[in-house]
Formats: structure tokens, sequence, C-alpha cells
């Protein structure tokens, strides 16, 4: 009996920590998501906006609260065999949208802005692929975020049943 009363113990702790540490991760996914849409703002305001970063904001949008997002990214970063800078090509760059960001640099900040924010956020939908996602790929061994550029253009080129293969090229 006392066995069983440890272990009731124990489970009511476990469950108590883990909807405890759920509710940071769902709380830290609507501050990203809130920082998504913010961000974006200004450029889906801006007529002259290229289709290129408009399709990527719409595919960002389309996966964005999908909770198996992070596990889908992780198995396919696992079983690759190939990180994500090793397949980007700066060459599949859209002109368009090279030239409005070269006219336009002040909407240059809002669209990393919404980029990062929209991959950090689906990174803290799934419970522990996305612990080990935001630590293999959107940060070095230092801790400092230096891919998530590059991480989106390659996200979209293996969901290509999301708006077209044009957008992830956008970055």
């Amino acid at each position: 009996m006392a066995y069983a009363i440890i272990f009731f113990v124990l489970f009511v702790f476990a469950v108590y920590y883990w909807t405890r540490w759920r509710t940071k991760q769902e709380l830290m996914f609507e501050r990203h998501a809130s920082k998504f849409y913010e961000s974006i703002a200004p450029l889906l305001d801006d007529p002259d906006t290229p289709s290129g970063i408009v399709e990527l904001i719409e595919f960002l949008n389309d996966i964005i609260s999908d909770r198996s997002i992070a596990s889908k990214i992780l198995g396919h970063l696992l079983f690759r065999h190939k990180g994500f800078e090793e397949t980007y090509d700066d060459a599949e760059d859209d002109p368009a949208v090279s030239d409005f960001l070269g006219r336009r640099k002040e909407l240059m900040k809002p669209l990393m802005e919404a980029i990062v924010s929209s991959l950090v956020a689906m990174t803290y939908r799934g419970p522990v692929a996305g612990v080990v996602l935001r630590r293999l790929v959107f940060f070095d061994l230092a801790r400092v975020r230096s891919r998530p550029a590059v991480v989106a253009s390659e996200l979209k080129s293996f969901f290509p049943d999301h708006h077209g293969g044009a957008a992830a090229t956008a970055c």
C-alpha cells in the first residue's frame, strides 16, 4: 500500500511539472507567434512587396501552429544526413526580392524578425523535438542565433504542398 501511495504522489508531481513546463512552452509560442504577426504587418501593408516574400509569409503562417512541425523538421534533419547550410544555394534567390530589399532596406529587419520569430515559435509546439531543434538548428555551440534565414529557405523545399516552391528562395 505504501508503494501505491508513493507511486501516486510521484505521478501527481510528474503531471504537475509536465503541465507547468508545457504551459511555459505555450506562452513562449504565443510570444514568438505574436512577434511574427507584428513583424509581417509592414511587409503586407506595402503594395510593392514581391510575391516571393508574400508566399514565404503565407507558408510560415500556414505551418506556424502545426503541432507536429518540430518533429517533422527534426526527422528530416536526422534522416536526410545533410544540414540546411549544405543544401542552400544563393543562386536561387529571387531577383525581385533582392531588388525590393535593396530599395526598401527598412523592411529587411521586419522580414528577418518574422522569419526568426516564426521558426522559433514552431519549435515550441513540439515538446521534445522542439527543444532538440532549438539546440541543433537555430543556435551554434555558443548559443548565438546564426541560421534562421537559411532554415526558412530549406524548410520550404521539403514541404512542397504549401504555396509552390518559389517562396523558399525569398531570403
